[in-house]
């Protein structure tokens, strides 16, 4: 069984891994006839080789290892699944962030060709924006990866329905420093200066 269940799990992986480079292909071939998402496709060709490579284990894993209707699955099966689950987050995440990090790098270069004051003005409200976006993303992708846990869901819970009470706190308590981050983001974002 653990023969049949490994190889199973090798099968995944080389299916994952063609699909990868199957669905990397015909990217790099889109990619040829609009240089524009270049820069896109090759900044998620890695995690994109993870994340289908991890989905090609995991189900190479759950058909070569089945589970009856109405059985419960073998902690050892569960675990498993647990962290595959985990690591599909995980891919999943670095997928989306290396896709907003290309289509910055893109949207740099084409602003690039337009002049010098223009790239300066968009490379710094880019890089403000780029980095809202990814600690969201990566936030977002932490809170996916504690939420599989059952234990830290009921404290998620908890800490979601506490965190309205301390937002309204914290707004209060530090008024004139966010009225500063705000400025501060007005000023990028508009000709003031």
């Amino acid at each position: 069984d653990t023969i049949a269940v490994l190889l199973g799990m090798g099968a995944g992986l080389l299916v994952g891994l063609l699909a990868a480079f199957a669905l990397q292909g015909f990217l790099s071939y889109v990619g040829r006839r609009r240089p524009i998402a270049r820069t896109t496709i090759r900044a998620v060709s890695k995690p994109l080789k993870l994340l289908l490579s991890m989905l090609g284990i995991w189900i190479g894993m759950r058909l070569s290892w089945p589970v009856e209707s109405g059985e419960d699955a073998p902690a050892l099966r569960s675990s498993g699944e647990h962290l595959f689950l985990i690591l599909v987050i995980v891919a999943t995440t670095w997928l989306v962030a290396a896709l907003v990090d290309g289509m910055e790098r893109t949207v740099l270069r084409e602003m690039q060709n337009t002049g010098a004051s223009r790239y300066r003005k968009a490379q710094t409200q880019l890089q403000i924006i780029h980095r809202i976006i990814m600690v969201c993303i990566w936030v977002l992708g932490f809170g996916l990866i504690l939420m599989t846990f059952n234990s830290a869901r009921t404290i998620g819970a908890t800490l979601f329905t506490s965190a309205g009470l301390f937002s309204v706190v914290l707004g209060i308590a530090a008024q004139s420093t966010l009225g500063n981050v705000f400025a501060g983001l007005q000023l990028a974002f508009s000709d003031s200066i």
